[in-house]
């Protein structure tokens, strides 16, 4: 069963992430392409920007983009792996 994460209410600047945060962010797919942190970490290592990120890097910048309402997911359960995605309002405002 997978449940889904609870974000709380901050700043929407993505002006003010690190470098770590951006990275992730910017590797995120829309809703209903969900990656996990094994994809993040395999697409940020391709990304041509940097060493790979560690797992604990990931959900550390995960974290903050869920509370910058930048990015979403589903944390799952038993065999499912939890997944991640940028937010609506993510994906039609500009990126850095």
């Amino acid at each position: 069963m997978l449940t889904h994460l609870a974000s709380t209410d901050r700043s929407n600047d993505d002006d003010d992430l690190a470098y770590t945060e951006r990275r992730v962010l910017n590797v995120l797919g829309p809703e209903g392409s969900g990656l996990s942190y094994s994809q993040i970490g395999d697409k940020a290592a391709s990304d041509g920007k940097g060493k790979p990120l560690k797992r604990t890097t990931i959900q550390a910048a995960l974290d903050v983009l869920s509370d910058q309402k930048l990015a979403d997911g589903i944390t799952g359960s038993g065999r499912e792996p939890s997944l991640y995605w940028r937010t609506e309002s993510t994906i039609q405002g500009s990126l850095k």
